[in-house]
């Protein structure tokens, strides 16, 4: 799912279920920024970390009362797809959920099992058990605890939209779209391609993502394929067969019929996996939602007349395309819902003001990158080659801090540990960087 669910849809619901509009704007707010916060390189902070990100190996403190800290990245960064750890501790945990805890599963594992599969299957699914234990916790005062729900609702969401898909590289994402129906206005697109076919247009996809998207980005950053491990290379040279890439936004569509090929065993046939209307599937996840805000806020649920009669507006809102821009699907939805306001900005909440100390003036010349990317903290580009750049960020709040602690708790909750053995090395290398310059 996209911002169109995640901001507009959840605060949507937040409204009625009776929460107040700062309330609301903080659930949805913290729903859509886990797509947002793409921050995956060690910075320094002149601000101590809180004791948690001591204790586990998150923070190091160096000199002159300075820190070097690790966030946990919960957004969608293609630069970090062909890496393991990216898709460990990013892709599935917060946007492709396993079914039951991941504690590192033999390779030898049934791909099938890494697949996410949506709320609605099963209550003792891992998705079922976090969400219900967030919900209990929940204080409708306590703005730690609203930014948690708003952090699980994105992922409970997103298993309805990727179901059938996992986070990592595998043979369970190879697919294709069989058909692809706009609800309205009434667009068809119809991708019935004869098996050969269907594997060419995968491989010119394949070729036009990593010269455009990843070949040059990641030679220019002096991560070339001879300094890669063999698993990285075949995760580089595999792509796009990572989440739902190889169909691209067909999930994510609020309001479409979809039908997708895919492959059910590893030497399967490719077959018909998904076929579904997202406007109908999404309306069961936007319903549990709103049940699990009314009862939070002790607010009665709705009844069917009640809920229909929402569902009914909350289907003309979402419908969009992806290349309708913020203002469009703004203005849609304050048509719909002119009571509701409406406003989404990455910076809302979260403060941190990043200040470049010093940088490879070659490596950013060559990566294009400038001084204001390298400071933007949702920048693709300058997340890239802040790992070669020494970043100072000063007046980092309390909010920040709060999102990274309860991001690594989650992926701890789902992987069995706050971070990868790659994070930490990471982490590590940093700040040997940081001592070794003057600050």
């Amino acid at each position: 799912m996209d911002i169109n669910y995640h901001y507009y849809t959840i605060k949507t619901l937040a409204i009625h279920a009776g929460f107040d509009d700062e309330k609301a704007q903080f659930i949805a707010h913290f729903s859509q920024h886990i797509d947002d916060f793409i921050m995956h390189s060690p910075f320094i902070v002149d601000k101590e970390p809180p004791d948690f990100f001591h204790k586990n190996g998150l923070a190091n403190k160096i000199k002159n009362n300075k820190w070097v800290f690790s966030p946990c990245a919960t957004g969608l960064n293609l630069i970090h797809t062909v890496s393991h750890s990216y898709q460990l501790d990013t892709l599935m945990p917060f946007h492709f959920i396993t079914p039951k805890v991941n504690r590192g599963m033999p390779q030898n594992t049934d791909r099938g099992l890494y697949r996410c599969r949506a709320a609605n299957e099963n209550d003792n699914l891992l998705i079922n058990q976090l969400m219900e234990n967030t919900a209990k916790s929940v204080k409708p005062n306590d703005k730690t605890s609203l930014m948690a729900l708003g952090m699980l609702l994105h992922t409970l969401s997103d298993t309805y939209a990727h179901c059938g898909f996992s986070g990592f590289h595998g043979w369970e994402n190879e697919s294709y779209i069989h058909k692809m129906t706009h609800k309205i206005p009434q667009i068809q697109i119809r991708n019935i391609w004869p098996i050969e076919l269907m594997k060419e247009k995968l491989k010119e996809t394949v070729k036009e993502n990593l010269n455009k998207n990843l070949k040059v980005k990641l030679r220019e950053a002096k991560e070339s394929l001879e300094a890669m491990s063999p698993a990285e290379k075949a995760f580089y040279r595999a792509l796009p067969s990572i989440g739902h890439a190889n169909v691209s936004h067909a999930p994510d569509c609020c309001d479409c019929y979809i039908s997708i090929y895919g492959k059910r065993t590893k030497d399967g046939a490719l077959e018909l996996l998904i076929e579904r209307d997202n406007s109908v599937f999404f309306a069961e996840c936007s319903r549990r939602v709103l049940d699990i805000l009314c009862t939070i806020n002790e607010k009665p649920k709705f009844n069917d007349i009640e809920w229909a009669n929402l569902q009914e507006k909350l289907a003309v809102a979402q419908n969009s395309r992806t290349n309708d821009n913020s203002k469009t699907i703004r203005r849609k939805w304050m048509e719909i819902f002119p009571n509701i306001n409406y406003s989404y900005k990455k910076n809302e909440f979260i403060r941190i003001e990043l200040n470049l100390v010093h940088h490879d003036t070659k490596l950013t010349d060559r990566l294009e990158v400038s001084k204001s990317e390298l400071t933007d903290i949702y920048s693709e580009k300058g997340d890239k080659a802040r790992i070669s750049s020494l970043i100072l960020a000063r007046n980092v709040n309390d909010l920040f801090y709060t999102y990274n602690e309860l991001a690594y708790r989650h992926v701890f909750n789902v992987n069995g540990g706050y971070a990868s053995h790659s994070n930490f090395t990471r982490l590590s290398t940093y700040s040997n960087l940081v001592l070794a310059a003057t600050v």
